[in-house]
């Protein structure tokens, strides 16, 4: 590869360490099978992530013919704020603290059974359980992250992790909530909480991304006036050196 070109793909530490195998990331733009080729087999890499644009046709096709395959359909939702909530009935949504941590973690254990990850058999779902579990737990150290709990007199039985930005954009990032208690409101509640306090906190959005498959979150979304913003579509392949 001509060192003055960008690379088309980036290494990700994190991801290989986890797992325990080399895993990289297509980088945005045309998808160039041949260069991305030639930068996986330099780096060694067993699995790269591509998150295709849906109108590029033509890089999906391409990264079809190298053997990538469809986990998931990224599903993003806008809703401008201030925006009107109502009043939850029989739901208390607080923020999480370092003492509700086993209880989340308990209902995260396979709650996010929609993600590309657990549509890749290629990837161990007790790993893809603690990676969940590790990434909610980050989210009570973190600085711009704030998770937010729903609960009765039952106890805890739903969780949504929100990021900020500094432009004032809330992102709904990691939300759960336990099978009992679906269909119930929980997650109607959450979200009622979470527009009420951001609007009343100066922020001018919330984004909610999803899977595609998660229909019941895309209701919800479009139930409390989020716009369908963008879809794209996430890849893996999956390759060896032979």
């Amino acid at each position: 590869m001509n060192p003055n070109q960008p690379t088309p793909a980036e290494f990700l530490p994190w991801d290989s360490d986890f797992f325990g195998f080399r895993i990289g990331r297509v980088l945005p733009g045309p998808f160039d099978a041949a260069a991305i080729e030639n930068w996986r087999r330099g780096q060694h890499i067993l699995c790269l992530y591509y998150l295709a644009e849906l109108g590029d046709i033509q890089s999906i096709h391409a990264a079809e013919n190298m053997g990538f395959r469809l986990m998931d359909i990224r599903t993003t939702f806008f809703l401008p704020l201030p925006h009107p909530a109502k009043i939850n009935q029989g739901i208390l949504v607080r923020q999480a603290k370092p003492d509700d941590l086993p209880d989340l973690l308990s209902i995260s254990n396979g709650v996010f059974c929609n993600a590309r990850f657990y549509q890749d058999p290629n990837f161990p779902t007790r790993l893809v359980d603690q990676m969940y579990n590790r990434w909610l737990e980050n989210h009570f150290f973190q600085s711009n992250t704030c998770v937010w709990v729903a609960e009765n007199e039952d106890g805890i039985h739903g969780f949504t992790s929100v990021e900020t930005t500094p432009e004032k954009i809330a992102r709904l990032s990691l939300t759960g909530v336990h099978p009992s208690a679906r269909q119930r409101g929980t997650a109607k509640a959450i979200k009622n909480f979470i527009i009420d306090y951001y609007s009343q906190a100066g922020f001018s959005g919330l984004e909610s991304i999803t899977q595609g498959r998660n229909r019941s979150l895309i209701n919800i979304n479009f139930s409390f006036g989020f716009k369908l913003v963008n879809q794209q579509l996430w890849y893996h392949g999956w390759f060896t050196d032979d």
